[in-house]
């Protein structure tokens, strides 16, 4: 991969073959959430060409290519060694989120297992891992039976979200780097002009990530991470929450503030004030249904 580097005076610099180096991409991070602290506080019109603005722009594509380098090349290195009983989870796990298999429809083993051409042994695996997801039940003497969630499960989930996600950002607030912090500020201002569902899922995923990975407790992130997939994972019922992603971005801007000012209990609040919204949304969606 080529990255055009530009100097400070706005001329095209050399070109330097492969990924940008850490040291460069903090320095842009800096540079990035600088240029943009001087516009707001001399209430300046925000660059779109010249100088100014090539160096934001170049500044941005730096920090966001490197924010997802790592992460991308960790997804190849997991794909490779994927073994049977995990690609028909994920198969039959997009079937459900994207309302192939309808709540209260059987998943029967035997037809499934000819449809994916795999034994039922892996069948039978991925079906129980969806169990343990849940998104199905299994009964006695129906098999496995895809699951919408309930309002008791929505309240379940988010009552979890508010208490983990809450002292998360608390926690993380406290020590977060300033170039996780710009690369937070870059993802939100790109959330606010993203025009697909699928990129504004992306985005909104990434900028609470970014705000909880400096909480120092590895299985803290992987419980917030599972319990938010449990509704993601519900195509319409994200749908209808990435449909206030303009209300959410006012949230957003007050939580990346508070963060920035390194203000940890405005932070947390903010937080637990913004997934109450996120749970009145779904709850009215899935009593609507």
């Amino acid at each position: 991969m080529v990255a055009t580097i530009f100097a400070v005076s706005g001329r095209a610099g050399s070109q330097v073959a492969g990924p940008p180096d850490r040291d460069v991409v903090s320095m842009f991070s800096v540079c990035h959430r600088a240029i943009l602290g001087f516009v707001e506080r001399e209430s300046a019109p925000r660059p779109s060409s010249g100088t100014l603005g090539v160096i934001l722009a170049q500044a941005s594509k730096m920090v966001y290519h490197y924010s997802n380098m790592k992460t991308a090349g960790e997804s190849k290195e997991l794909d490779s060694t994927v073994n049977t009983a995990d690609g028909v989870v994920a198969s039959l796990r997009e079937m459900i989120a994207s309302g192939q298999f309808e709540p209260g429809e059987r998943l029967v083993e035997r037809d499934l297992a000819g449809q994916f051409g795999v034994s039922r042994i892996p069948m039978r695996e991925a079906i129980q891992q969806l169990e343990r997801e849940g998104l199905v039940e299994i009964f006695r003497n129906r098999g496995a039976i895809v699951r919408m969630l309930s309002e008791a499960d929505v309240n379940e989930i988010y009552d979890l979200r508010v208490l983990l996600e809450g002292d998360a950002i608390y926690r993380s607030v406290k020590r977060m780097e300033e170039e996780t912090l710009a690369r937070a500020e870059l993802v939100h201002r790109l959330l606010g002009s993203a025009n697909s569902k699928a990129r504004q899922g992306e985005l909104n995923r990434e900028f609470h990530e970014l705000l909880y990975a400096h909480c120092g407790n590895e299985r803290q992130l992987k419980a917030i991470k599972e319990l938010r997939a449990q509704v993601e994972r519900y195509e319409r019922l994200q749908h209808t929450l990435l449909d206030d992603t303009p209300s959410f971005q006012v949230e957003h801007e007050a939580i990346l503030h508070a963060s920035i000012e390194r203000n940890a209990r405005a932070a947390r609040s903010l937080t637990v004030a913004h997934l109450d919204s996120a749970r009145r949304i779904v709850t009215r969606r899935v009593l609507a249904e």
